[in-house]
């Protein structure tokens, strides 16, 4: 159904099209939610094999996915963001007539979501406060700050913030700007850089810190997944 894969991230999720061949069985923070688009896939889980055309898998439930040539979507969803925090017992497979593939990040936050509720995301006036901070942000190089540095930048106690951050933004202050930086990471490469250059300048100590976290984050290695740059379609999307 595609001719190339694409990856969309965005603070709190992610979403990827395209094949996958994952043969080692592992764990990470985020939720994932999978849909083969035009076959079923293998999923290992709970000790045994299955071909399933959907599968919900709940943050730090060990797996392993082949998708068997076949093109799947898989959502990841930031455990701790307001959509990690579902339930993935009773979500049902959409109708795969009701959803096109997406191009830009906008359209696959709507196609993530519509795999977890028949709901899309609607924007919002953001706080000024808030918006305040996460300019601020953006000017960071390494995206290293603390929540009183931010507070300040707010003009709001530092305690006052953190629920308001949570409210507006829907990820605690940690796991967005572990988010950012990886997002920050992945741009550099896209843009030409090593992965030792790109992890230098996204903030982590070396290459392997950041793969790691990526790993753990994901559930996919990024070496193996842009080794091809060329036929990968990244789009990233930052909340302003």
């Amino acid at each position: 159904m595609v001719d190339s894969v694409k990856l969309f991230m965005w603070e709190g999720g992610a979403l990827y099209i395209g094949p996958l061949l994952d043969n080692s069985e592992h764990r990470h923070h985020a939720v994932q939610v999978c849909l083969g688009l035009d076959g079923p896939f293998r999923l290992f889980r709970s000790g045994e094999w299955s071909d399933e055309r959907f599968a919900a898998l709940a943050a730090n439930e060990s797996h392993c996915l082949d998708s068997k040539g076949h093109t799947v979507a898989i959502a990841l969803l930031d455990g701790e963001s307001a959509s990690g925090c579902l339930s993935t017992q009773d979500l049902k497979a959409p109708d795969l007539a009701d959803l096109q593939i997406p191009s830009n990040c906008e359209e696959a936050r709507c196609f993530a979501e519509a795999l977890i509720a028949p709901t899309q995301i609607h924007s919002h006036q953001r706080d000024i406060r808030i918006a305040r901070a996460l300019a601020h942000i953006s000017t960071l190089e390494t995206k290293r700050v603390t929540a009183a540095e931010l507070a300040d930048v707010a003009c709001l106690s530092e305690s006052r913030f953190m629920h308001l951050w949570r409210e507006e933004v829907g990820l605690p202050l940690r796991r967005f700007l572990l988010w950012r930086r990886v997002m920050d990471t992945i741009l550099a490469i896209i843009q030409g850089s090593d992965l030792t250059e790109a992890a230098h300048l996204g903030g982590f100590s070396d290459s392997a810190h950041f793969s790691r976290t990526f790993r753990e984050t994901f559930g996919l290695s990024p070496s193996k997944l842009l080794r091809n740059s060329r036929f990968v379609q990244v789009s990233i999307e930052h909340i302003t």
